[in-house]
């Protein structure tokens, strides 16, 4: 932990501010990974990446010190059952596991708006993902998340519903939306659903199919609610959890709007009168 980081003396520190802003819960210690890899079968830590720097200067004469790289948090590394590497989680992916384990605490979201959004609410969430160019974006802050899991079980494997619960508001508009209209806001509302829904639905498929770990807590959801049960699929969870069925639900609601109001864009441009 040689590198320079400008904000903090300690390097070491300043992953946990980096931590802490990014919405994630700050984990402090070695020990506190062997008590995750204890409870859920596997551990988590965040994925460091060294930056260089931004700043670029010639030097003047000899003594003066080139900028030095620093660090920044990429995303996080997923460990299986016998503590070995099972793959990285991006940065635009963590946030699903930590909202599914009711520790994300605020977090921003961009969804595209396009012009099919005039017509009826929301659209597909193939449009929300496509991040057209032609479409214009709008950006929620979330800063209240829930989530809500229940295990099914109907025969075999079990099953899961899961309720994902969050309110915000709009930060920003740059679509030709008119967000002093109610009804304009329940189609970002519906759009930014759709949007969420599809990205948690991604991230969780990767897990299951790429890492084959339970990062989510399923296991342990199980074992708090029906012990007995589990005690018929522990020894074998790391083998089920990939063809676990899970029923994905968003739900975001949007609370305020700020100050955003008429869009700025011209009516030839899509705006509206």
């Amino acid at each position: 932990m040689s590198l320079a980081y400008q904000l903090e003396t300690n390097p070491a520190i300043a992953v946990q501010k980096i931590q802490e802003k990014t919405g994630a819960p700050i984990s402090r210690s070695l020990l506190d990974f062997y008590i995750m890899a204890n409870g859920n079968g596997c551990g988590i830590m965040p994925a460091l990446s060294i930056l260089p720097s931004d700043v670029k200067t010639d030097k003047k004469n000899k003594n003066d010190s080139p900028p030095q790289p620093t660090l920044g948090i990429s995303g996080a590394a997923i460990f299986n059952s016998q503590l070995k590497l099972a793959g990285y989680l991006n940065f635009d992916e963590f946030w699903v596991r930590l909202w599914m384990a009711n520790k994300l605490s605020t977090r921003s979201f961009t969804t595209v708006i396009n012009s099919i959004d005039a017509d009826k609410p929301g659209g597909s969430a193939e449009d929300a993902l496509s991040g057209a160019t032609s479409g214009k974006t709008v950006t929620v802050n979330v800063d209240s998340f829930k989530s809500h899991i229940t295990p099914v079980f109907d025969g075999g494997l079990p099953k899961f519903r899961i309720q994902l619960e969050g309110k915000g508001y709009i930060e920003e508009n740059n679509s030709p939306l008119n967000l002093s209209k109610q009804k304009n806001v329940d189609k970002v509302e519906v759009r930014m659903n759709d949007y969420l829904e599809a990205r948690v639905k991604k991230v969780i498929n990767k897990v299951q199919k790429e890492f084959k770990t339970d990062i989510f807590g399923l296991g342990d959801t199980i074992h708090r609610r029906h012990p007995y049960r589990w005690k018929s699929l522990a020894a074998d969870w790391e083998t089920l959890f990939p063809g676990v069925e899970l029923d994905i639900r968003v739900k975001v609601n949007i609370t305020g709007t700020g100050i955003t109001g008429e869009s700025l864009l011209p009516t030839r441009e899509g705006g509206e009168k």
